[in-house]
């Protein structure tokens, strides 16, 4: 599509005063400034493209297909709106040249002044002249090549054979005017060796894991994300390291709760099991020595160096 260099309306406003007598002209000046202003605004702020609704359904092999009521904006910043979903007969076509199926794509366009539908009404001294426009789009089939981009909307294309549909409509080629929002996404991590972990207990009472509080607030989330963290540090606890004097493992599955816009608190259980290594030998998780020793959080956040390397997903 050729760009066309932008035409401004005249903003000249018509002004009233009691007992002036309005004239047609008078009335009509008034709405093309305003409608001039409105199309400039669309076409300066918005661009083109469908805005809401306007789907086409339709089955394989159906002779019409349903399009939905919905709003879109051309190039030219004027307002498609159809109200009510229509329904809209394929074209009665029986292939292309070849016998091959044949592609349409249904379009949404401005209708012509010269095509509107206008009420009339008498006027007096035996005038008459019209006093409604219907400025509902065309629905239109148009052959692929020969789409005016920007001016007539693409709502669908199909595929044609023996005047019935051959596949669901194909959307790939609408044009959206509000895409969805890309996902606003953010990470971090908080410092090795100086992460602070606190146990967790059930009842201030029986300790069961660590836990921190993650700090998300330089990420700017304006609304809570979807948070994904893992702990990130040793899990092997030598003889030296372990409070109860025993080797042994420290780990658990990491799971956020609590979570907020700026922060969240990352919980570890530390479950006991008994593992074997490669040699036969037996592995203590979690065992209750270490777990239940006031040296626990020195133990995962200073010897083991534990910290948390998470990700923020706001959609």
């Amino acid at each position: 599509m050729t760009k066309a260099a932008t035409v401004f309306p005249r903003t000249e406003r018509p002004q009233y005063f009691a007992g002036q007598v309005l004239t047609a002209a008078d009335l009509t000046a008034e709405q093309d400034l305003d409608i001039g202003l409105r199309r400039l605004h669309h076409r300066m702020l918005h661009g083109w493209g469908i805005a809401s609704g306007l789907t086409v359904t339709g089955a394989r092999g159906a002779t019409v297909v349903a399009v939905g009521a919905g709003y879109a904006l051309d190039a030219g910043g004027r307002e498609l709106v159809l109200a009510d979903p229509v329904h809209k007969p394929v074209p009665a076509v029986a292939g292309d040249s070849a016998g091959a199926p044949r592609t349409f794509c249904l379009v949404l366009r401005w209708r012509s002044d010269e095509d509107a539908v206008v009420l009339t009404r008498p006027g007096s001294c035996g005038s008459e002249g019209a006093v409604r426009r219907r400025d509902e789009p065309d629905l239109e089939w148009m052959d692929p090549a020969e789409v005016r981009v920007g001016l007539d909307l693409t709502l669908a294309q199909v595929q044609i054979q023996g005047c019935r549909l051959i596949a669901d409509p194909d959307h790939g080629a609408r044009r959206l005017l509000n895409p969805p929002p890309t996902p606003y996404t953010a990470s971090g991590s908080t410092p090795g060796g100086e992460t602070a972990w606190t146990v967790a207990t059930a009842g201030g009472i029986a300790p069961w894991g660590v836990e921190t509080i993650v700090d998300t607030s330089e990420a700017g989330f304006g609304d809570t994300p979807a948070y994904l963290a893992r702990v990130v540090g040793t899990r092997t606890v030598t003889a030296a390291q372990a409070p109860h004097g025993t080797p042994c493992l420290l780990d658990g599955a990491p799971h956020v709760v609590d979570a907020e816009p700026g922060r969240f608190r990352l919980v570890v259980p530390l479950t006991r099991a008994i593992l074997t290594d490669a040699a036969g030998a037996l592995i203590e998780v979690n065992p209750t020595g270490a777990v239940a020793s006031a040296l626990l959080p020195d133990l995962v956040s200073n010897r083991l160096g534990w910290s948390v390397e998470w990700i923020g997903v706001q959609s």
